[in-house]
């Protein structure tokens, strides 16, 4: 079975480096399990918050723009039975 990334999940990835993006794109058509990208780029003050919540540990994320302006992390969420 050949998986695909959903309309949110491509979206999410807006803002990624495109050597990332196209590696999700292509990991989703080689994978056994279909997954889902649940964060790409941040903002600084969505990292602020999710530290302050402790759902984060550095305010040195990937995930916020580098010096590229881009995010070069992505999260990914495994769809295991449904």
């Amino acid at each position: 079975m050949t998986f695909r990334l959903s309309t949110r999940s491509l979206g999410r990835l807006e803002g990624v480096h495109p050597d990332m993006a196209e590696t999700v794109k292509r990991a989703i058509e080689l994978t056994k399990i279909d997954f889902g990208v649940t964060c790409g780029l941040r903002t600084v003050d969505e990292q602020k918050r999710l530290v302050a919540s402790g759902r984060s540990q550095t305010m040195n994320s990937k995930h916020i723009p580098q010096e590229d302006g881009m995010s070069h992390a992505v999260d990914l969420v495994a769809y295991v039975d449904g």
